[in-house]
């Protein structure tokens, strides 16, 4: 069944693809100075074949260069989950669609750019930093589901390809970045976060769009899910989030049922004991990010040190809350959850499964302390007058009553007091300052979309406009 839906969602994105650039338009201007464009979608044309179609429309008022990666330059690890013919097959399929379109962008005049060794230049040392802890290691953690990946023999047998590919893309992007009036792209983290880096480097204009995952009416045009001062750009609107609907599970990026109530086993938890400390992880596949680590290297290790305190110390109980992600939209991917169900715990540690429909919020209320890494969750318990630690560098530390903490030291006290009011916030951005930046995406009769996978023609066209304007162009 996994071989046919991942077959179909194939077929189904490269037609879609077909289908906009049929729609086209070609009533188009030329700028008497044509600017200079990068672009850079992901690996693949999935779920990036809007960056191709601007490319492709725009190509005859813009210089438009676009950096494209063969499907086969870093390593395919799918074949454990579908099989070896399957994956073999769907990489030959990719690299079918990667010749196609590499054949359109050629006719219609787009500068095509493939990642080889005609860039090498000397590495200073800000570039190694860029390269190996925002890109190499992203890639590996996703590749092999863990931090630990140099472990795995096939680590060994895949770094140097690895290396290669990764060095070539750097320097590729590093010598191209240097002449450009807009860098865009639809991602900006994992393998393609060293773009991200570059550009803050060389001060270049830089545009990430994606669907906002707070707000999933909204395309995204920023590099974040929520902001607190407008980006660059014409065309955008700020959407406040709705706090009260969000702590009742109202948001369709929430899970569509959230109990109320505890169920006994998390009732006689509570009674039995005190200083109740709720953990809430993010996914390791997709929330693990290299840059977010402080005091702990990762999410594993973090959840980790903190239950071995608390193993067999009637001081401290732990309620690890993991993330209900892991049983819905990542549930195929590796889990912090696969990495803890099978230890064994004392009367003192809880771990609630990604699957379970406890509300994390009355969780948050009924817990002593609230430790996170990174996540909304620090905004609703601000919104609650819950005050939240975090254990990172997120974004969020920097938000007015959130508890940044520093050193493992700063964590065992925390820990181990109960008296939340001996430690202080340094954030300075109120929570109710924070937006989520955006296009609001409406269907052809004008009503806002409440379904994330937006149409294709209404997409393309919010995102064709908003390129546009952030030219200071005009159709």
């Amino acid at each position: 069944m996994k071989k046919i839906k991942l077959f179909i969602k194939n077929i189904y994105f490269f037609f879609e693809f077909i289908f906009a650039l049929a729609l086209l338009k070609k009533e188009i201007k030329k700028a008497e100075k044509k600017k200079n464009i990068l672009i850079t979608p992901l690996r693949g044309l999935d779920n990036t074949w809007i960056d191709y179609l601007l490319a492709i429309k725009f190509s005859n008022i813009y210089n438009i260069s676009l950096i494209m990666m063969r499907p086969s330059t870093l390593p395919f690890n799918e074949a454990e989950k579908y099989g070896l013919f399957s994956t073999k097959l769907m990489l030959f399929w990719y690299e079918v669609k990667f010749f196609l379109l590499k054949i359109v962008l050629k006719l219609k005049g787009v500068t095509v750019l493939l990642p080889d060794n005609k860039y090498i230049e000397k590495m200073m040392i800000d570039d190694n930093n860029i390269l190996i802890n925002t890109a190499k290691d992203e890639f590996f953690r996703r590749y092999f589901g863990n931090r630990n990946y140099k472990e795995n023999p096939l680590y060994f047998k895949i770094k140097e390809d690895v290396d290669t590919a990764f060095y070539n893309l750097y320097t590729l992007i590093r010598e191209k970045i240097k002449n450009i009036d807009l860098l865009w792209t639809s991602h900006a983290i994992y393998e393609w976060r060293l773009l991200y880096s570059l550009a803050l480097k060389y001060e270049k204009n830089i545009s990430v769009w994606g669907r906002n995952v707070y707000n999933t009416n909204l395309i995204s045009v920023a590099d974040g899910p929520l902001q607190v001062s407008t980006p660059n750009g014409f065309m955008h609107e700020e959407f406040r989030l709705d706090f009260d609907k969000r702590i009742n599970g109202g948001e369709i990026d929430q899970p569509t049922i959230f109990n109320n109530t505890f169920d006994e086993k998390l009732n006689n938890f509570f009674l039995n004991n005190k200083n109740v400390i709720l953990l809430t992880p993010n996914c390791i596949w997709d929330g693990d990010i290299s840059d977010r680590d402080s005091i702990f290297d990762n999410l594993y290790e973090w959840v980790k040190y903190t239950l071995d305190l608390s193993k067999g110390n009637n001081d401290i109980s732990v309620i690890v809350r993991f993330h209900p992600a892991e049983a819905t939209l990542w549930k195929d991917r590796p889990g912090l959850w696969n990495l803890f169900e099978n230890i064994e715990l004392t009367s003192n540690q809880l771990l609630v499964t990604p699957s379970s429909k406890i509300s994390t919020i009355k969780l948050a209320q009924k817990a002593n302390k609230v430790i996170f890494y990174s996540g909304i969750l620090a905004l609703e318990c601000l919104h609650l007058n819950i005050k939240p630690f975090c254990v990172s560098n997120s974004f969020y530390r920097k938000v007015k009553g959130v508890i940044s903490v520093t050193n493992k030291d700063e964590y065992l006290k925390i820990i181990q007091n109960d008296i939340n009011s001996n430690f202080n916030s340094f954030g300075t951005i109120s929570y109710n300052d924070l937006f989520c930046f955006g296009l609001k995406i409406v269907d052809k009769n004008n009503g806002l979309r409440s379904n994330p996978k937006f149409s294709s023609y209404s997409k393309q066209v919010e995102i064709e406009k908003y390129f546009v304007e952030l030219l200071n162009d005009k159709k």
